[in-house]
């Protein structure tokens, strides 16, 4: 199930897995934010998260319950990055081009999601798995791109606001989640949950860009 209504989705959620329990499902594997991991309401996007996980745990009765958290989608850069570098071949970001940033691909969220579902619901229980794939700053996210599609690649940092208005106006979004992701805190380091569930490495930035290098040519 895909809950677009970021206002509503802790209702939304809840009442998803309710009926879910109530009709014997076992175990409700939720794909939520590592934004929801941040300290209490300071992101809007990790707080309604939260509420949406708090809301489950609150069932009277419920069954198994697994939180994904991952951090930002790979795959957003089709969207984020797509037009500067199709139009003038440059990266334009708020971020310190010098400072790691949390990259994740879906590809893996994908199979951590497959890998809990087919596995005993005991084993995981309310288990909550960070997927942080990996960490690479915007100057070494331009060389990716450089070397991928054969030409030069460049970053150049712009305001929070300048970043803003272009996700408002191109991306359609509204204030609080426009606001969110120029300003939330996305710098930690890979976590452990791909190696150890799946027994290999997570799929890196320079992979995905690779494979994908024909959209930005």
């Amino acid at each position: 199930m895909v809950v677009a209504d970021l206002a509503r989705m802790p209702d939304i959620k809840h009442a998803l897995a309710k009926a879910a329990y109530a009709a014997g499902v076992r175990q409700v594997v939720d794909i939520s934010s590592r934004l929801a991991s941040l300290p209490w309401r300071s992101s809007y996007i990790g707080h309604a998260h939260r509420l949406g996980e708090e809301r489950v745990l609150g069932i009277a009765g419920r069954g198994s319950f697994v939180a994904i958290r991952p951090s930002r989608f790979m795959i957003s850069q089709l969207w984020l990055d797509l037009p500067g570098i199709k139009k003038s071949d440059t990266i334009f970001t708020t971020q310190d081009g010098d400072k790691d940033f949390e990259w994740i691909s879906t590809d893996d969220i994908a199979d951590v999601v497959t890998h809990v579902l087919t596995e005993p619901v005991e084993k995981h229980g309310d288990a909550v798995y960070e997927l942080t794939g990996d960490n690479v700053s915007e100057r070494a996210r331009a060389a990716l791109f450089s070397k991928a599609l054969g030409r030069p690649v460049t970053f150049k940092q712009i305001s929070p606001k300048v970043q803003y208005d272009q996700i408002v106006e191109h991306a359609k979004m509204p204030h609080l989640m426009a606001f969110d992701l120029v300003s939330s805190d996305s710098s930690k380091p890979p976590t452990t949950a791909v190696p150890v569930l799946l027994g290999r490495p997570y799929e890196t930035l320079e992979s995905w860009i690779s494979k994908n290098k024909a959209a930005f040519q």
